[in-house]
């Protein structure tokens, strides 16, 4: 049996190893297998300095979001290096998975009304107002409070600008209470700001909301739709952008949530409206003013695992991209968005810290949970097991500190045991390798079987992600 048992072993040992890359190597995740050729075809057109790149999508994937989550998984268990998200698959690979955003994607113009626009911004969220409204001549401490009470209009349920970043921020700043729905159908952020406002536009479906019957099926809910012109669904005259502030022009509501080029672009009167800050009532023009705007989307950006930027081959590929003009205008529509103007890197912890600021909005809607949940939502973004609390050290999803040593400390004996056995059978006439690991190798190894600890001081306290891969793709603008 000493020769099964050797193969069995010697598999173990290639299987474990077969996920690391070769030195040089640079593995790039696309969100769809028919971008790999052309990605391929591209990128060998680039290689320099000794790093070579190979294009992978990950199999089984029926949409592009759900490869996206699935990439953000296989750069985690290290079986990819980077990959390119945005949206809230961006906020997942930082809070969930622990990547880093290395590169972010630019969107401004040289010319035009946005062109001083500041870097790792993709929008701000704004709420606009009638200028002389009851909104703006309310007399209260912050500008915010007055909206207790008033009509709002939303350019959809979980939407970004119109309900993510809005309905955070005030929950974030005290402004909404959190109420839960008594009879736990309705969503807590949904019945929130239904108990907030005295009517609402907000409106279609997701698969979890805002009414979670546990169906996967979400409703409507006549508490987000009073406002609304016709069905309350993502075809509803008052839904979207243009809707919502459509809905403000003719007089149903009294704020209307839009992003910060939405008056531009649909050439509202700024002789008629105003932004709401905390401080007041200001001109359209002063989102990027402290208390004016109420949260920032960062611009999709390239992730990797924490540390990779420092790398030698994270260095080659970061200055690649964002020194070399050619191999954007080449890789758009494979890794990057056709909108991008340029790559800027993200260079430092506070850049960090300013690119991902939007996300405390985020958190709050994810931490009021949804209905017919313990917590929200119920697995993880790769299709997991359960995100709730257990004596395992393992808390929505995060391994805490004790859970996290205890963990490290049994991968590290389970893993020098093992090792040690296969190289003993495999080669026990000769020297043991074992001697060659140093300290490094063997955290490589470890983050390898998905037990790596991250540093990473976003990823702390994460909540736990949507309920299903469809549930996240629908919180998408």
């Amino acid at each position: 049996m000493l020769v099964p048992t050797r193969l069995v072993l010697l598999s173990s040992l290639l299987a474990l190893l077969s996920t690391k890359a070769n030195a040089g190597e640079v593995r790039v995740c696309l969100n769809s297998a028919a971008k790999v050729s052309d990605c391929d075809n591209v990128m060998n057109d680039f290689e320099k300095s000794g790093v070579t790149y190979k294009c992978m999508a990950p199999e089984d994937s029926d949409s592009e979001v759900v490869a996206e989550i699935k990439c953000l998984a296989m750069i985690q268990r290290e079986e990819a290096d980077l990959t390119v998200v945005g949206d809230v698959e961006l906020y997942w690979a930082n809070k969930r998975h622990g990547l880093v955003a290395y590169v972010s994607e630019d969107y401004r113009d040289d010319t035009g009304p946005f062109s001083s626009e500041t870097p790792f911004v993709d929008y701000y969220s704004i709420a606009v107002v009638p200028k002389n409204g009851v909104v703006c001549t309310a007399g209260v401490d912050n500008q915010f409070e007055a909206l207790k009470d008033r009509r709002a209009c939303h350019t959809g349920y979980r939407k970004n600008a119109g309900w993510l970043l809005p309905v955070g921020y005030l929950a974030l700043q005290d402004i909404m209470p959190v109420v839960e729905d008594p009879e736990n159908k309705v969503n807590t952020d949904a019945y929130s700001v239904s108990q907030f406002f005295s009517q609402v536009c907000a409106p279609r479906t997701v698969r979890d909301g805002p009414i979670n019957d546990g169906s996967g099926s979400g409703k409507k809910f006549d508490g987000l739709c009073g406002l609304c012109n016709d069905d309350c669904s993502e075809n509803d005259p008052y839904a979207g952008y243009a809707g919502a502030l459509q809905c403000l022009k003719n007089g149903d509501g009294d704020v209307a949530f839009v992003k910060h080029t939405t008056p531009v672009e649909e050439s509202l009167n700024e002789d008629d409206y105003n932004i709401l800050c905390a401080s007041g009532c200001k001109p359209l023009n002063f989102y990027k003013e402290n208390g004016c705007s109420m949260g920032q989307r960062p611009p999709s950006a390239l992730v990797a695992r924490e540390g990779w930027g420092g790398t030698t081959d994270g260095q080659t590929v970061i200055s690649t991209f964002v020194s070399d003009k050619d191999i954007l205008g080449e890789t758009k529509g494979i890794l990057w968005s056709e909108e991008t103007k340029t790559l800027t890197q993200i260079g430092n912890p506070r850049d960090f810290e300013t690119f991902m600021r939007s996300f405390d909005n985020y958190d709050q809607i994810y931490q009021m949970g949804d209905a017919n949940s313990n917590t929200s939502p119920s697995r993880s973004p790769s299709g997991g097991g359960s995100s709730s609390s257990s004596s395992s050290g393992v808390k929505n999803g995060v391994v805490d500190g004790g859970g996290a040593a205890g963990i490290a400390i049994g991968c590290f004996f389970g893993g020098v045991f093992v090792l040690a056995a296969i190289m003993w059978v495999v080669n026990r006439n000769t020297k043991s390798k074992w001697d060659n690991f140093n300290e490094a190798q063997q955290q490589q190894l470890g983050a390898a079987q998905g037990f790596k600890e991250t540093s990473n001081p976003m990823a702390a306290g994460a909540p736990a992600p949507p309920a299903n891969d469809a549930a996240r793709g629908a919180m998408r603008v």
